[in-house]
């Protein structure tokens, strides 16, 4: 299992980021017996989502970003599927997470390790007034996350699980899109 944890609240995630993450993953060897044959990547892929409206096939933006994956990827077939709406136990991802979920039953991840960079703004309560302390905080607490998840397999897989600080968005620069 692999997870990228990011400080969403500051950056985001996009379908571009979850193609990255996938590119990420062809290019780390314990990987290669799933995306790989013979040395090159396996030219047949099918995904399946959750549906949310960053990963859904059924949006232009989305089909844009699967595209750059299947031209950077030299794929000869990609199809990404979605579960139905409210099937989520089934999907066997959303039920590895739970596992994830169960590890960190009892564990407080330190928010504030730095100092608070939460107030009151606007008459808005918890507010980030402190953007860069917010982010050094979220890094604190999401690596300690990871290290965490990263310590026992699941399913009898190893979980390698890693703080992402930025997006990359060099990684399909070199692909062109159709016009």
């Amino acid at each position: 299992m692999r997870i990228f944890v990011r400080p969403e609240y500051f950056l985001g995630t996009s379908c571009e980021t979850h193609m990255v993450d996938l590119m990420t993953i062809t290019e780390e060897e314990p990987f290669h017996e799933f995306t790989h044959h013979e040395g090159a990547i396996k030219p047949i892929w099918c995904l399946l989502t959750d549906g949310g409206p960053d990963k859904n096939p059924r949006f232009l933006a989305n089909i844009l970003k699967y595209l750059l994956i299947f031209k950077k990827l030299d794929l000869d077939y990609l199809s990404v599927r979605t579960h139905a709406p409210g099937q989520s136990a089934y999907n066997p991802v959303e039920r590895s997470m739970a596992s994830l979920s169960g590890k960190l039953a009892g564990i407080v991840l330190n928010a504030f390790n730095y100092g608070n960079h939460l107030g009151n703004m606007n008459g808005q309560a918890n507010t980030v007034i402190d953007k860069e302390l917010g982010c050094k905080n979220f890094k604190h607490a999401g690596e300690h996350l990871c290290d965490l998840w990263s310590r026992d397999p699941i399913n009898g897989q190893p979980v390698i699980s890693t703080y992402i600080e930025e997006h990359d968005d060099t990684i399909f620069s070199n692909v062109q899109e159709e016009e």
